[in-house]
């Protein structure tokens, strides 16, 4: 599909016969002319083997004719709906508005869009609602229009419009160089942390770009001469420190001296994303503060109570107290960090997403401050890391050693074993006779340099030197002990949560509340759940939307207050707005006390189901009833 600007480009090229030069398109579309050699190229390999856009010492063209033929197929028109280029236009208003902060005439602006003035002051509304967010206005007088509000709250704008115009999550130096003719930022990022990392400060790598967002942005304005107002605030060791090192930078990168207020502005955002303390002692550089230690202990106590999860341990405590005294300090600066990872942290790890915004809730009440999906995203990196490596210790694979005595045969073997896969399989026994009982084995895996075959457990026959191949066949049979293991259980625990009177079909025309009013009415008139749960559920689908992959949403309280853990299903063939996404499957989940770590895993397990395209259509496809559910589902999990 074509990114917005790209659109953009066809329409501005549609609405002329002649040639239009590269930097021409560059000021109207507001990327270099580079970009827009980039957005031809693309554009053409879109609609060949025929050129769409055709290219010259004069610029560029539209073809015209080739272009009236896709439109009269509607090719064009589906690159991007009217929606997303009413948004766009709304950001260019914003953008242009930002540059001139002595105002634009009102019918300039419109000649320059090629819109109306009719269609103008319908963009202009949304525009306003962009500003509105964080406290700017548009004005309008004599015919001319500008941007009222401080300077800080205009950067913020100009940031978030950049993330929204992203094609991807991630932000790309190459892409911040290009908009603001910064070729030298990815040298700058990267002494820069240099630096930092020398001062005893550790950076996260995922939050350094937005940094150099706000840098570049910065170092534009500054050039634009529009500058933060100076300050009286006292700032504190580290802050000046920083400050100092940007002061340097800036002057030998993009020979611009930053004042005092921008400086600190950038030393700030960029404090916010240190994973250590504000000291300026490498001694004490990486120590949490103790209230911070004290407030993620009681947080541990609840995610106990609450979730039945354990995440008493030492190295945690102090890791995640480090996180929260920045994700504070962030939100006190309101330059809340986000995460590229947040969409694929929701939909892989929900579990851990879950008790995350709980965290955040948590978090919240006690420091009065936001916590939104992105902080929340961070959080469940900390407690999924931590429980992750939990669990690895519990799925190592048992296996029993079978190498007859020969010297120190069996002890090479055994070393050997433990050196090349000790991550994944734990060696319980050795037997070094070949008189033995097998019904004296319980491990999973045998592993024995004679010729044996028993039907009760997984047998590998491999050298008494071992050679790589047998290395490889270990291997494989670890990944299909591992994966039968986990299978046989997800399949028959995920069968035990569901029944015939809580399978639904074609429930349409309800919104997502009702719909979770439906189903917790079921689950409510069977005694598995009460209306506090439901009403937990609402407020919970309220923090934050429950639809992890796309096409299924789980409602479902943060309180585990079911009597028994159960799901209520409907499958529609046509699907149901759900927030801003759309679903054909809704699981109602009922969380209990008890068996939350079995329900635990049946829960991811449902979401790893339903994240692949092809399961999900065929689950929606063949569920006529409960039967053929079941059995649907059955046969996709055993795929």
């Amino acid at each position: 599909m074509a990114t917005e600007k790209q659109q953009q480009l066809i329409e501005l090229l549609s609405e002329h016969t002649g040639w239009l030069g590269a930097l021409e398109l560059a000021e109207k579309l507001e990327v270099s002319d580079r970009t827009i050699r980039n957005y031809v190229n693309d554009i053409n390999r879109r609609f060949g083997p025929v050129k769409l856009i055709e290219s010259s010492v004069h610029g560029y063209r539209m073809q015209l004719e080739v272009y009236e033929n896709l439109r009269s197929n509607n090719a064009i028109e589906g690159l991007v709906s009217g929606e997303q280029i009413r948004t766009s236009r709304a950001h260019q208003i914003v953008n242009r508005l930002a540059q001139h902060p002595l105002g634009l005439e009102t019918a300039a602006l419109a000649r320059s869009m090629h819109v109306s003035l009719a269609t103008l002051e319908s963009d202009l509304r949304r525009a306003r609602d962009i500003l509105k967010s964080v406290g700017l206005s548009i004005v309008r007088q004599d015919g001319s229009l500008w941007i009222e509000g401080n300077e800080e709250g205009i950067r913020k704008v100009l940031s978030g419009l950049i993330y929204e115009s992203l094609q991807s999550q991630f932000l790309n130096l190459d892409d911040i160089a290009a908009r603001f003719e910064l070729a030298e930022i990815a040298e700058l990022k990267r002494e820069l942390v240099g630096r930092l990392d020398y001062s005893g400060y550790i950076i996260n790598g995922y939050g350094i770009d937005s940094v150099m967002l706000h840098f570049a942005i910065a170092v534009d304005r500054v050039r634009r001469g529009q500058t933060l107002p100076a300050s009286d605030e006292i700032f504190d060791e580290d802050i000046l420190q920083v400050a100092d090192l940007l002061k340097g930078l800036a002057e030998r990168h993009f020979e611009i001296d930053l004042g005092l207020s921008e400086r600190v502005y950038l030393a700030k955002q960029l404090l916010s994303l240190v994973i250590s303390s504000s000291s300026s002692s490498k001694e004490h550089a990486h120590m949490a503060a103790e209230s911070d230690r004290e407030f993620v202990q009681s947080v541990i106590s609840a995610v106990k109570q609450e979730f039945l999860v354990d995440l008493q341990n030492e190295g945690f405590i102090e890791r995640f107290a480090l996180h929260l005294g920045h994700l504070v300090r962030r939100a006190k600066f309101d330059s809340l960090s986000r995460n590229p990872l947040t969409k694929s942290i929701k939909s892989s790890y929900p579990m851990f997403f879950d008790i995350a915004v709980f965290v955040g809730s948590l978090i919240n009440k006690n420091y009065g401050v936001s916590v939104d999906e992105d902080e929340i995203s961070y959080i469940a990196l900390h407690v999924g890391g931590y429980l992750q490596s939990q669990v690895v210790a519990a799925e190592l694979v048992k296996a029993t050693i079978i190498c007859p005595s020969y010297y120190d045969l069996h002890l090479v073997m055994r070393q050997s074993i433990e050196k090349l896969l000790g991550d994944e399989i734990e060696v319980e026994n050795v037997i070094t006779s070949t008189n033995f009982n097998a019904d004296e084995i319980t491990t999973d895996l045998v592993i024995s340099t004679i010729p044996i075959a028993f039907d009760k457990f997984r047998v590998v026959n491999v050298r008494p030197l071992l050679a790589e191949l047998d290395v490889w066949s270990i291997r494989e049979a670890i990944g299909e002990i591992k994966n039968s293991r986990r299978q046989n259980k997800i399949r028959e625990r995920l069968l035990s949560y569901f029944s015939s009177e809580l399978f639904f079909r074609n429930v349409n025309n309800l919104t997502a509340e009702e719909m979770i009013l439906k189903l917790g009415g079921a689950l409510k008139k069977l005694g598995f759940i009460d209306d506090e749960y439901i009403e937990g559920a609402i407020e919970r689908e309220r923090l934050s939307s429950t639809v992890f992959v796309d096409g299924l949403a789980m409602p479902h309280s943060m309180s585990m207050t079911a009597n028994v853990p159960t799901i209520a299903i409907v499958v529609n063939d046509t699907p149901m707005l759900w927030g801003d996404q759309k679903v054909n499957i809704v699981a109602f989940v009922a969380f209990g006390a008890s068996g939350r770590g079995e329900f635990q895993t049946v829960f991811e397990q449902f979401i790893d189901l339903f994240s692949d395209d092809k399961a999900r259509n065929t689950v929606e496809r063949e569920s006529r009833d409960f039967e053929s559910f079941i059995d649907a589902v059955v046969r996709v999990i055993d795929t």
